[in-house]
């Protein structure tokens, strides 16, 4: 067994000068400057909105100033999942260390979002973290006297953290409340006095890049700053980017004022793992001198991995897509076959004759096209540029996750009135012409993938 040093004691000593002889008091403490990639929720819990993985569990490992001994060192495991831009959840376990203090706790989040115009969401939601703290006196070896040590309690603190963030396009700001409600069950009392309360606010931008090729295609870059204020403390910024390349893995950044700089890289495996690492140097000389922080990340995807895009299919000639789609479009091909295996269901004369006039337009041209197999119902009239259909509901949800992250921002989806199909469309159009010319060029060159057309007349 190691035994404390002088830093651990003068923490020790740190907590004792703060805190009536009674009791210990703790709090939550889990450096986020680095969640650029994972774990936005700790940013802000209206993050979990917007992650475009259905459902992933990600481990992640903290050494913090590795070279200084009894260092903080903190062990992560989080489930994180979706319903893409309505509603976002997670549960993380997690373990932290500092010489002999050991936390053990759980984080809880939850987030909604309400669609205020077609590129502005509005995100509420909260974290709930309940931890326990105490001394670990098995690995406590000490000179001094054992009064020094029985004075302090085990620690069960629980907290409440709300967050609120508004989307607009390419945009997010938002704020929260770091310990907003934090119950102390040792004291029976609130921990944090409300003028001491400790904020944060955020500013992160998004691009696609999906006009890039190679190793590039389908890239983002996302920038992100934040700062943080509590009354007692310094003011700590924040300033992080993220560069993810779907092909081969992402690239990340940042600097914290009370941190310091870091690097991360990452590489995405098959269709549902990615691993991660990340160094981090502080830049001040208090922290300096306690050496680098080393952090490692491994996620599992449960559906499959949005960073990951399989190789480039072999070009093929427009006629012979029919028979070489890709396994996303083979529902699209049974779900067409079931169509023209049964009568369209339009009551209509005049809608019947467009449909008509459409297919044979169509059929002259070439383009892919599905007729819809029921009545329309409330579906908004137009020319909509498919790109999948689905029998799930969250299939297509996900599908438009995927659309939404390439910057296709008018993409959507509609159900049918029966409830059995789902269309996700890059965009709706008034008349035929324009359709037509968005359809040819590949959607402005935006879409790389086969589009089929489909009127609602």
């Amino acid at each position: 067994m190691r035994k404390i040093t002088p830093i651990l004691f003068f923490v020790i000593c740190l907590k004792m000068s703060s805190v009536s002889s009674q009791n210990i008091v703790d709090k939550f403490d889990m450096p986020s400057q680095t969640f650029i990639k994972f774990n936005r929720n700790y940013i802000n819990p209206s993050f979990a909105l917007f992650n475009t993985n259905k459902a992933e569990i990600i481990l992640n490992h903290r050494s913090q100033w590795f070279e200084t001994s009894d260092a903080p060192k903190t062990y992560l495991i989080s489930f994180n999942g979706n319903n893409y831009q309505k509603s976002g959840y997670g549960l993380s376990l997690y373990q932290k260390t500092v010489g002999v203090w050991k936390s053990i706790g759980a984080i809880g989040n939850y987030s909604r979002g309400i669609n205020l115009s077609e590129n502005t969401v509005l995100g509420l939601g909260f974290n709930v973290i309940g931890f326990s703290s105490d001394l670990d006196r098995t690995r406590i070896i000490t000179a001094e006297p054992e009064t020094l040590f029985n004075q302090y309690e085990k620690t069960n603190l629980l907290l409440l953290n709300p967050g609120i963030s508004l989307q607009i396009s390419q945009f997010n700001i938002g704020i929260y409340g770091d310990n907003l409600v934090d119950y102390n069950f040792t004291t029976s009392k609130i921990q944090t006095p409300f003028a001491e309360k400790t904020y944060s606010g955020h500013l992160m931008y998004s691009s696609s890049k999906s006009e890039a090729s190679n190793i590039f295609e389908n890239s983002d870059l996302t920038l992100l700053t934040r700062a943080k204020y509590s009354k007692n403390e310094d003011l700590e910024y924040t300033g992080g980017f993220l560069y993810n390349m779907p092909r081969a893995g992402w690239l990340q950044g940042s600097y914290n004022s009370l941190y310091g700089a870091s690097l991360g890289v990452g590489f995405n495996l098959l269709s549902k793992f990615a691993i991660g690492y990340n160094y981090e140097k502080g830049l001040k000389d208090e922290i300096t001198n306690l050496g680098p922080t080393h952090e490692f990340y491994l996620a599992y995807a449960f559906s499959s991995n949005d960073d990951y895009v399989p190789s480039k299919p072999t070009k093929t000639k427009k006629k012979e897509l029919d028979k070489t789609k890709t396994l996303e479009e083979e529902e699209i091909r049974r779900y067409k076959k079931k169509v023209y295996d049964k009568e369209v269901a339009i009551d209509n004369k005049t809608s019947k004759d467009k449909i008509d006039k459409f297919k044979k337009i169509a059929e002259e041209e070439d383009i892919n096209y599905l007729i819809l197999p029921e009545k329309n119902g409330s579906i908004k009239k137009g020319y909509y540029l498919i790109t999948n259909v689905y029998s799930d509901k969250a299939t297509a949800e996900k599908k438009l996750a995927e659309l939404r992250k390439l910057g296709l921002k008018k993409s959507g989806f509609f159900t049918t009135a029966s409830g059995e199909w789902n269309y996700v469309f890059l965009e709706r159009y008034d008349n035929l012409e324009d359709a037509k010319k968005a359809n040819s060029s590949n959607y402005n060159k935006k879409y790389k993938d086969i589009i089929w057309m489909l009127p609602i007349l």
